[in-house]
């Protein structure tokens, strides 16, 4: 008679243990999956963050990089300056792969001297009439005032040329504030997604 008595007791009980159990389960896991949820947003803005800091501190030292070399190598001035001399454009042009071999993310860098429009590659030397990127010249000679980096942009070096994804950034020539053309820097897109 006891043994009955405590098993009914045992029974009567039982729905509420197991209701107990559940809720302490249920909120278990709750909290678990919104602890979880937030340290992994938070993980994810420092691991965005980390990128974004890297990749900027990658273009401005690109963006160094080049304008130091434009402001010490005297043939840079001496191009803008309408030299002739095909050795002060080979300089320059071997100035330009030099760079260009050093950093992978750079795709091109030109230069573009206004007075008798005309582009100076790491290839050489070509007019502005049949240059792909000549709207982009043109865009950026009517906004010389602009500091940054351009939008995500298709770039061509000429009109058979594959297109490239790039992010552009031009400086008035000669250094600092010249009115005699430009030098673009393109940065590879690819190059930075990799």
């Amino acid at each position: 008679m006891m043994r009955n008595w405590y098993f009914r007791l045992l029974f009567s009980y039982f729905p509420i243990l197991v209701l107990a159990f559940s809720i302490i389960i249920f909120l278990s896991y709750i909290v678990v999956n919104e602890t979880t949820r937030k340290e992994t947003k938070k993980a994810d803005g420092i691991a965005t963050g980390y990128t974004i800091d890297r990749v900027e501190r990658a273009v401005r030292e690109i963006e160094m990089t080049i304008l130091n070399e434009a402001a010490k190598n005297p043939n840079f001035t001496l191009y803008m300056n309408r030299s002739t001399d095909l050795e002060v454009k080979y300089a320059v042009v071997r100035s330009l792969r030099a760079i260009m071999e050093d950093n992978k993310l750079i795709h091109s860098v030109y230069v573009y001297r206004r007075a008798d429009g005309t582009i100076l590659t790491d290839y050489g030397q070509s007019e502005l009439s049949s240059f792909g990127d000549r709207a982009f010249i043109g865009q950026a000679w009517n906004n010389l005032e602009y500091r940054g980096w351009s939008p995500s942009r298709e770039y061509r070096e000429s009109e058979i040329a594959q297109p490239a994804a790039v992010i552009s950034m031009y400086k008035r020539a000669p250094l600092p504030f010249g009115d005699d053309g430009l030098i673009v820097i393109n940065v590879d897109l690819y190059e930075i997604e990799k």
